[in-house]
């Protein structure tokens, strides 16, 4: 289920046979010289024969006869293989094979007990030279696959050699490939593209590059029939605490020369050569002479040895070994448990015993990090290709093959090409007839979505800049019950289209010449809106719903005259009855100008800073600082520092400024406190940590996979669509370099004392009366209190248990909050303090380690969470309202223009609807068979179990109630505020 083998397993299924997207390099030595060469498998090549070869054994009793082998590589399932035959009186009497991978090569030499004379079957080059014909005899024969660096250059060999007439005969692997070469060095310029938008390579400084990117190494023994292991976490080897990073020692003694060497092996996380940190096993060696030598300093050794090549893939990747011979003693550095047999640091494993079996320690990444930029690289080139071939057949005729195999309706409007480039016609097919519409599952219950926890285990990620979302589920989701949330061919169609150029069309030249304006919209005579809306309005998913959700009110409909003019209203309510309410503070001091006065203002200029860089000159900045008068009424507008004030600009200056506005809001909040704080932040550690610290019967793994229930796989389509550079918001987003973005977007982020002090400290009363009455404090107050009530209730039950007096001792969330806090410090750790201090959890006086934390703080911090990814979630994520006319909030837009262009508009549309899935809704379910058969588990008894149920129950009333208060307070409103209204919120971010 790990991310690169489930890749490889893939495209062996779509196409078993191909190998034309491998390379080998066949690397040998003779007595004078040496020499490479480079082929291309996909048909058996001849690689080396060797002659005289003496076989005896059981197959021959007791004769000896010379035999012949051959070494061929041929391709079998979507991998190359070196096959072995030995032929002897003519007959194949033996056939071995081995697979060749990246680092992984094979190797054969002429000498060993079996004699045999090595000969090459292809020529072989030294630079611009040939040093090693076909045929002649050779020392060692070494064959691993090509790095793309080394097909470029021996392809540049080639042709010097060739255009100097050298007349040498080339086998057939080798003519005439020169386009497939051209294609990896293409490949490869592609993927230095990607990575330089995606990677390092952003004018950003990241911290994930200076953290060890495998998150957890298991180590185990294998000593006769015991196979005691343990599991080690990053931090343990990655600042040298814990057991000072040895796993194992091996010591040799020769009593005869009165010599001892001692060989460590330790775990690091040392950089590999693309400047990113994995872990590494390397070896320390020492050695004494003396009847009683004594070794006790060790000099690293001049190699590391990675224990994976690449993130993500797990499994045993190093081991060292000893059988006991020559007085060899191999030691266990770590801890090891079998069942109850436990190995102590420091035991002795194998040695000094004549008897003694061989025994080994090995070495094997069990959890880690990929880059999403280095995933491209394991994607068929079928597909890459294949991608090109079809859109341009497709282009062809119309799209007219596409509409029929994703099944377009009749009455949806044809894709007009001058606004729909390749890579939006590519997203749209995706996410309107692969993912939207199929969609069932909107009006199922919470019980027959959901479903107790039964595992717990490190999760593969993914990373994007400093976002690292899990690539697998463990918990269920609908009929999903576990691994990879995506298949490598869905992965591989969103990195294909992410790899496509950026085509924004907003120039003046381009808008002049006709590309990605809203001409096809007048021609049809649709507002902006219409004309978006009309791609999606053909279609519902499978359970009946609009692809496009549905919005309760239209403020374009109460606001928006027929010649685009806004009432200042609109303002009004986004200010303070809608999204913009959290973000909306009283002025310290008031701002006059020609008899008007603004007491109240909306910050959002921070987002128009100039290290945000524009792709093209002609988009406008975001960014602007909206002030409003006592009664909430808009009166000026400040745009990278001009004020604009109402009395005095024209109507067009006015009206340019509040969209400016407008549309940075719905942007800011999207991007920073709905994605980045909310599911990239606090979603995500939720998720991550309980999955990876708490067991599946844990009572606090029960009830935070309630609400981080679907999460892993929303932020993993987030990272997808999201996140990453040249995805759909870099796209829809007038912004250069999207790694600027990303840190951007982590350094705005507030703190948790900021977004929610107001409601975790009752201090709602002491706001202005007019923010007082907004819908976000008033029904948000009473929301917090319901969800806090059920939290606090929770903890109680299981308080006895957890705490020792003040303190928080139960391991398991010891840990829990230690992933929590250690997560935080690493992008911020600034922050991290504060937050802490905040919530209280820091003991003030720990008597140990195991003490460190209040109970009375993680209490707070289980509030919180809930909250947040449930009404506040609700309150900052939901936008389809504003979001379904480009002229009342657009992600980009050209400067002096009120509203987006339509290929950025469409990009827009893309995302609501694709974040607008119905799921379970807190005021509708009751969500005590979560803790069904918790009384089996140590961590409860029946009581505890009945307790926490009753909890549930009282839940889901206390929120049918709220709900009724909610309804008779939106019948007094100018519209219905639903963010926090019991009916409408989600029990998680899964939306």
């Amino acid at each position: 289920g790990h991310f690169g083998s489930s890749m490889a397993e893939a495209s062996a299924e779509v196409n078993p046979f191909s190998c034309k997207d491998f390379h080998v390099l066949l690397d040998a030595r003779n007595a004078s010289s040496l020499g490479q060469s480079v082929v291309h498998v996909d048909e058996p090549i001849l690689i080396a024969s060797m002659m005289d070869v003496e076989v005896s054994g059981f197959v021959f009793a007791s004769t000896r006869t010379k035999c012949k082998k051959i070494f061929e590589l041929m391709c079998h399932g979507g991998h190359v293989h070196v096959r072995r035959t030995m032929f002897c009186d003519g007959n194949p009497v033996r056939r071995t094979k081995k697979v060749i991978g990246d680092t992984a090569g094979w190797e054969v030499c002429s000498s060993g007990r079996s004699g045999g004379r090595l000969v090459v079957e292809a020529p072989l080059l030294h630079g611009d030279t040939l040093t090693v014909n076909q045929g002649a005899p050779v020392q060692c024969l070494w064959v691993r696959r090509a790095l793309f660096r080394e097909v470029a250059a021996f392809e540049e060999s080639l042709k010097k050699m060739q255009e100097s007439s050298t007349g040498v005969l080339l086998p057939d692997s080798l003519a005439g490939s020169s386009s497939a070469w051209q294609m990896h060095t293409k490949r490869e310029t592609d993927r230095e593209q990607l990575q330089l938008a995606d990677s390092l390579e952003s004018s950003a400084h990241f911290a994930f590059v200076d953290r060890c990117l495998d998150e957890q190494v298991n180590i185990v023994a294998h000593v006769g029939a015991f196979f005691p292991s343990t599991s080690v976490l990053s931090y343990q080897f990655d600042n040298g605490q814990g057991w000072d990073r040895v796993v194992a020692r091996l010591k040799k003694v020769d009593p005869k020369q009165h010599t001892a060497c001692v060989s460590e092996y330790r775990l690091e996380c040392p950089r590999n050569e693309a400047g990113y940190r994995h872990a590494a096993i390397i070896q320390y060696d020492s050695c004494c002479v003396g009847e009683d030598c004594e070794v006790y300093s060790l000099d690293p050794a001049s190699t590391v040895g990675y224990i994976q090549t690449h993130s993500l893939e797990a499994g045993v990747q190093w081991q060292v070994c000893a059988d006991g011979q020559d007085f060899e003693t191999l030691h266990t550095e770590v801890a090891l448990e079998h069942g109850q047999v436990v190995f102590s640091q420091g035991a002795q494993l194998v040695g000094l015993r004549e008897d003694s079996a061989r025994g080994c320690i090995s070495a094997g990444v069990s959890a880690g990090q990929a880059l999403l930029v280095e995933t491209y690289d394991r994607c068929p080139e079928w597909l890459k290709t294949g991608a090109e071939a079809y859109y341009h057949f497709d282009s062809f005729f119309g799209n007219q093959i596409s509409a029929k195999a994703l099944g377009k309706a009749k009455d949806s409007p044809k894709l007009p090409s001058d606004v729909f480039d390749r890579y939006t016609t590519f997203m749209y097919g995706l996410m309107v007839h692969v993912s939207l519409r199929p969609y069932s599952q909107s009006f199922m219950s919470a019980r027959e979505r959901m479903g107790v926890p039964t595992l717990k285990r490190p999760l593969n990620k993914v990373r994007v800049y400093e976002t690292a979302c899990p690539i697998e589920e463990i918990d269920r989701m609908d009929n999903y019950t576990g691994g990879t949330l995506t298949s490598a061919t869905q992965t591989c169609a969103f990195l294909v289209a992410r790899n496509l150029d950026i085509h924004d069309d907003v120039s003046p030249e381009d808008q002049a010449a006709g590309r990605n304006t809203w001409r096809d919209a007048e021609q049809k005579n649709l507002t902006k809106a219409e004309w978006m809306l009309s791609f999606f309005s053909p279609y519902e998913n499978a359970a009946g719903e609009p692809v496009f959700p549905d919005a309760p009110f239209s403020y374009s409909a109460a606001f928006r005259s027929p010649s685009n003019i806004w009432d200042d209203r609109m303002e009004f309510e986004l200010a303070f009855q809608g999204i913009g309410a959290h973000r909306t503070k009283a002025l310290t001091a008031p701002v006059s100008a020609g008899g008007e006065t603004a007491v109240f203002t909306s910050d959002l200029s921070v987002f128009g800073t100039p290290a945000l860089e524009k792709r093209d000159p002609a988009f406008a900045s975001w960014g602007a600082q909206l002030f409003l008068t006592k009664e909430g009424m808009p009166v000026m507008v400040k745009l990278k520092g001009e004020e604009v004030w109402k009395h005095t600009a024209s109507e067009e200056e006015w009206q340019y400024a509040k969209f400016v506005w407008r549309s940075t809001l719905m942007n800011g909040v999207t991007l920073v406190d709905h994605l980045w704080f909310t599911h990239f932040g606090m979603a995500n550690l939720m998720s991550t940590a309980s999955r990876e610290t708490l067991d599946p019967n844990h009572p606090a793994r029960r009830y935070l996979a309630i609400f981080t229930w679907g999460t892993p796989s929303v932020n993993h389509g987030a990272v997808h669509q999201l996140a990453g550079a040249k995805a759909v918001l870099h796209r829809m987003t007038p912004f250069k370099d999207f790694g600027v973005v990303s840190q951007a977007a982590t350094d705005l982020v507030g703190s948790l004392e900021s977004y929610f002090d107001v409601f975790e400290g009752d201090k709602v009363g002491e706001l202005d009366p007019l923010l007082q009455a907004s819908p976000f404090y008033q029904d948000g107050a009473d929301f917090f209190k319901v969800v806090a009530k059920f939290a606090d209730g929770f903890f109680e039950v299981f308080k006895p248990r957890w705490c020792t007096g003040e303190h928080l001792t139960d391991p398991q969330l010891v840990h829990f909050v230690d992933y929590m806090a250690a997560s935080l410090g690493e992008v911020r750790k600034e922050t991290t303090k504060e937050q802490m201090e905040w919530l209280g959890l820091v003991a003030p006086n720990p008597t140990s380690p195991s003490t460190r934390y209040t109970c009375k703080g993680f209490n707070k911090l289980l509030r919180v969470l809930t909250f947040t990814v449930t009404g506040w979630h609700r309150h900052v994520g939901t936008v389809s309202h504003l979001m379904r006319d480009p002229e009342l909030t657009s992600a980009s837009w050209i400067e002096g223009q009120r509203s987006g262009a339509p290929r950025q508009v469409m990009l827009m549309a893309l995302i609501v609807a694709t974040t607008g899935f119905t799921n379970p809704k807190l005021g509708q379910n009751n969500f005590g068979f979560m803790f069904e058969g918790l009384a089996r588990s140590p961590h409860a008894d029946t009581r505890a179990e009945f307790q926490v149920k009753e909890l549930s129950a009282e839940l889901e009333r206390s929120m049918r109630e709220l709900s009724r208060v909610v309804d008779g307070r939106n019948e007094q409103r100018t519209f219905p505020y639903l963010q926090m209204h019991p009916n409408y919120v989600e029990n998680s971010v899964a939306v």
